[in-house]
């Protein structure tokens, strides 16, 4: 609540304007998110944090205003269903969610999200304690596993099961000890620190900006694993917009970023900066989904 608190107080600064022109009454454009984002915030506290994020958004544009509701989406089918009825425009979403509604609704990717010092993504990683000689995967036999069910707990799932899968080893279930997902990433982290759990996987530049407050999570626990560069979130618009819509939006969004509140919603949703979508980035998420889907394939043809 103090966060929404700082951003309420935020917005009553005078934001910085552009040329702004309503002699023709601007189109409104409504904005969808995905509760994957949201992870830790309260869903109420998150809807006020949005509303005054849209608010900073409009003060640079021109044309296009944005609809100062914040439609939050709690699964993708009642997301997907409002893109394909043009009730919403714009959609901040998960890649997976993407990849998965592509072929179906005609959506574009405009920005990524960014975490940490990545651009681009981020790795997932498995940490353990270095005094307790574990080195591989294998050796997480019976073992306790804390996962953070934070925006990227899709990409985990699916890189678990390969990475699993590569060493000829059980499913998840049958594998670890126990396998438990925890909404905060110190309760993945800690756990492992004080020997209460044996591994975490979490998100690296995550656990490093943890670190460098506290350099004995460094010092004491270790990555024995590493994914590649996975890109998590991104902000999507729906095909038929006109040119200049898509144009203005991805101008806005890059600009508010820098300024107080856009830093502090960006912080507030576990994003660290925005950039403008490229496909090469793509590249190791579609090949996440393509081996995953193939392992299934394989698994459904052995039976």
């Amino acid at each position: 609540m103090l966060i929404v608190l700082c951003l309420l107080a935020l917005c009553l600064l005078p934001p910085a304007r552009e040329g702004k022109s309503e002699e023709k009454g601007p189109a409104i454009m409504k904005i969808g998110y995905s509760a994957k984002f949201l992870n830790e915030v309260n869903k109420a506290d998150a809807q006020v944090a949005l509303e005054i994020w849209i608010k900073e958004l409009n003060s640079y544009r021109a044309t296009y205003k944005v609809s100062s509701k914040a439609y939050v989406y709690d699964d993708l089918q009642s997301m997907a269903y409002a893109l394909a009825n043009r009730e919403i425009d714009f959609v901040a979403i998960t890649s997976l969610d993407y990849l998965r509604v592509r072929e179906k609704i005609p959506i574009e990717p405009l920005v990524v999200a960014n975490r940490g010092k990545e651009v681009g993504g981020d790795r997932m990683i498995i940490l353990v304690r270095r005094d307790r000689e574990i080195t591989n995967i294998q050796q997480l036999r019976d073992k306790k596993l804390l996962v953070h069910s934070g925006i990227m707990l899709d990409h985990a799932n699916l890189w678990l099961d390969i990475l699993l899968a590569n060493y000829n080893l059980p499913k998840k279930d049958n594998f670890f000890g126990a396998v438990k997902n925890v909404p905060k990433l110190s309760s993945a982290v800690l756990p492992v620190f004080f020997r209460q759990a044996d591994a975490a996987l979490v998100i690296r530049g995550s656990f490093e900006m943890m670190a460098a407050l506290n350099p004995q999570l460094e010092r004491d626990l270790m990555v024995i694993t590493s994914s590649d560069k996975i890109l998590y979130g991104m902000f999507c618009f729906r095909a038929d917009l006109p040119a200049d819509a898509k144009t203005e939006m991805l101008k806005s969004v890059l600009n508010i970023q820098s300024t107080p509140t856009g830093k502090q919603i960006l912080t507030l949703f576990q994003v660290d900066s925005l950039t403008e979508f490229k496909p090469s980035l793509m590249t190791s998420t579609i090949g996440l989904l393509s081996r995953h889907n193939n392992m299934k394939k394989s698994v459904l043809g052995k039976n």
